[in-house]
């Protein structure tokens, strides 16, 4: 249609009406500001930077911070299959996006501090979301090769 979109958060929305397969509501769309804001999306740079860059905290103090909005996660998922419901909301693929860097990043920590059953809920909506048609063949097809070589991604 013409219109420039800079924002990522405008960018999803727009996709997710025109293809019409996730939901687009306003839990999706606050879902979205929280996976594309401080601390879960500062996994990008702590994952595919060799340095630290400036105005990104070190690894030891980014985790906690990490951790307390992944239980938030936990918590917003609830027993349902999405954040959304039954199917998806447009946000949920920058939470899987989150998710997959922070598991590469400290499964561990992350599994010991949210516990059992909230680990659980996320790993299941991880594969979940992993699962659907057309994510499924991206992840197939994308690289398994990122990041800018010395990073977590690229050693």
């Amino acid at each position: 249609d013409g219109k420039i979109m800079l924002e990522t958060t405008v960018i999803h929305k727009y996709l997710a009406e025109v293809g019409g397969k996730f939901v687009v509501d306003e839990a999706t769309a606050k879902l979205l500001e929280t996976a594309n804001g401080a601390p879960l999306q500062l996994a990008d740079p702590l994952y595919n930077l060799p340095e630290v860059p400036e105005g990104v905290p070190d690894y030891d103090v980014w985790l906690p911070l990490a951790i307390d909005e992944l239980k938030k996660y936990a918590t917003e998922l609830g027993d349902g299959p999405f954040f959304a419901g039954e199917n998806p909301g447009y946000g949920e693929a920058f939470v899987w996006h989150n998710l997959d860097q922070c598991f590469f990043l400290a499964k561990p920590e992350i599994a010991e501090a949210l516990g059992e059953a909230d680990m659980a809920k996320l790993e299941g909506f991880y594969e979940r979301f992993a699962a659907l048609d057309g994510i499924k063949e991206y992840l197939a097809k994308r690289p398994t090769q990122w990041g800018v070589p010395g990073s977590k991604a690229n050693p």
